[in-house]
């Protein structure tokens, strides 16, 4: 846990990303067409939605610092979707959120990869039906 704090792309730290990826999520929203241009009708409806998703932005790396491991040289967050649905599981009941609301957030936050590997964009839509 001791290097989260310094890693992103770009350096920063986590808390760095995840405020980046909160502010980007606006802009996605409102540019769903040039965002996502294969996908953009059927996301339409559900970026209706801003405060569910924001609040997935503010999540979706929650478990990265209690993943951090060293491996190979490089700062590596091993399985931190599945353990990072958990704990979003719990801030969200605390938070009282729906439990319709709970569950697609954690799903949204289980299927995140960089760059959508492993299921990715085509893995969202399905679970937007």
């Amino acid at each position: 846990m001791i290097f989260c704090h310094k890693w992103t792309r770009a350096g920063g730290g986590v808390l760095k990303h995840t405020l980046l990826v909160c502010k980007r999520m606006d802009y996605v929203l409102s540019h769903l067409e040039k965002a996502f241009p294969k996908f953009a009708k059927q996301l339409t409806p559900f970026a209706a939605n801003k405060p569910l998703l924001k609040m997935t932005a503010l999540l979706h790396d929650i478990a990265k610092p209690a993943t951090a491991k060293m491996h190979k040289g490089r700062l590596r967050f091993f399985y931190h979707e599945q353990q990072g649905a958990r704990m979003a599981r719990n801030v969200l009941d605390q938070l009282h959120y729906s439990k319709a609301d709970t569950r697609l957030i954690c799903a949204m936050i289980i299927s995140f990869l960089p760059r959508f590997g492993r299921g990715g964009y085509s893995t969202l839509i399905f679970m937007l039906g």
